[in-house]
């Protein structure tokens, strides 16, 4: 069975690259190596436009530098030419920015049944998630914007913009730029965002990233020492959450709450991470594992107690669940086979970890 696939596949692929060696560029569908791609597109131009007239220029190019013998370059060429070609290479990354923006801005995501821009650079490019999610987010953030009457607006970073179209700062200075201004609270953005932006880009020009990083703290601390967003607009701005993945299965918890949810999540983590002696025997757990075992239990609990959405959209309950039941359920313990243990238990042994603790319904 499997070779038949295999066959009938291989068949097709040959089929497709002959109606393409026939039909030439007038053929829509590409093969391609990798399953997934979007290389299929319904239409085709006509001619060459600026763009591709462009590009084509650039590849012939790039073509005549990596034909070309480096080693009769003298020491000073070198560097030269390393200086021009990371200038050019900036300017290049100006016009992927701008082709990206234009992308976002046309909706082409939905023309071809993407779920976004950056999922048609993911699957276009083979990037990462987050890097196909950064492109886009630079192109937001450093292009000209459409407002809904059509007019052409500036950039939201005008100032980092025009430092990047200039080949004046690189990328990673311009992240720093702007992630400082996104940090500052509304009110004062308000006030001094624009010259914070303008001061930012001026010592850029003779910063690297690393120094320059600090200069933006340092403004950070001047203008908001104690780090307060008193404006409920900044709270609802800034507030994130997310699970980083790692190697093995586990996950870094990263992000920001608001003061509503974090007045309600740390009573009752602080309820649930209380130190569980069992017996003689202390709980030797850290606050971090105790704190990670309360959040354990609590999920646990409200998935046997409440009805979560599921991915379709509806709302199941846990067959384990019943709201009606009003007699109090045993509370679990600890595994001891007395409460007197025979053995000491060694600080380095992990302690056992304890079955969800389920809460008792109030005696009639």
């Amino acid at each position: 069975m499997f070779c038949v696939v295999g066959f009938l596949f291989r068949f097709f692929s040959f089929v497709v690259d002959e109606m393409v060696l026939w039909f030439g560029a007038d053929w829509p569908y590409q093969s391609s190596p990798h399953l997934g791609k979007i290389e299929c597109m319904s239409e085709q131009p006509d001619g060459m436009d600026a763009v591709s007239a462009a590009l084509a220029q650039i590849d012939a190019g790039v073509d005549a530098l990596q034909a070309a013998v480096v080693s009769s370059v003298s020491s000073l060429g070198l560097t030269d030419s390393v200086r021009r070609l990371e200038t050019l290479m900036l300017r290049a990354q100006s016009g992927s920015r701008a082709l990206v923006g234009e992308m976002d801005r046309r909706g082409v995501a939905a023309e071809l049944f993407a779920t976004s821009t950056a999922d048609i650079l993911r699957q276009l490019l083979n990037l990462d998630p987050r890097a196909a999610s950064a492109r886009v987010r630079q192109a937001r953030e450093w292009t000209p914007r459409v407002a809904v009457t059509g007019e052409l607006l500036e950039p939201l970073f005008a100032h980092v913009a025009a430092a990047l179209d200039a080949r004046e700062i690189s990328v990673a200075h311009a992240r720093i730029i702007s992630d400082t201004r996104t940090a500052l609270p509304a009110e004062i953005d308000t006030l001094h965002g624009d010259a914070v932006e303008a001061l930012l880009v001026e010592h850029a020009l003779t910063l690297h990233p690393k120094d320059l990083r600090a200069v933006a703290q340092r403004l950070i601390d001047t203008l908001n020492p104690d780090e307060a967003f008193t404006d409920d607009a900044d709270q609802q701005r800034r507030r994130d959450f997310r699970l980083i993945d790692n190697p093995d299965g586990s996950s870094t918890p990263a992000g920001r709450f608001t003061p509503e949810l974090t007045a309600l999540i740390r009573p009752a983590l602080d309820a649930l991470s209380a130190p569980q002696p069992a017996g003689d025997i202390p709980d030797t757990r850290t606050a971090g594992q105790r704190r990670h075992d309360a959040i354990a239990e609590a999920l646990t609990l409200s998935t046997a107690l409440a009805a979560f959405p599921t991915p379709a959209g509806s709302r199941s309950r846990s067959a384990s669940s019943s709201p009606k039941t009003t007699s109090p359920a045993p509370r679990a313990v600890r595994p001891s086979s007395s409460k007197t243990p025979t053995a000491p238990r060694s600080a380095s042994t992990p302690w056992p970890r304890s079955p969800p603790r389920s809460r008792s319904a109030p005696s009639p």
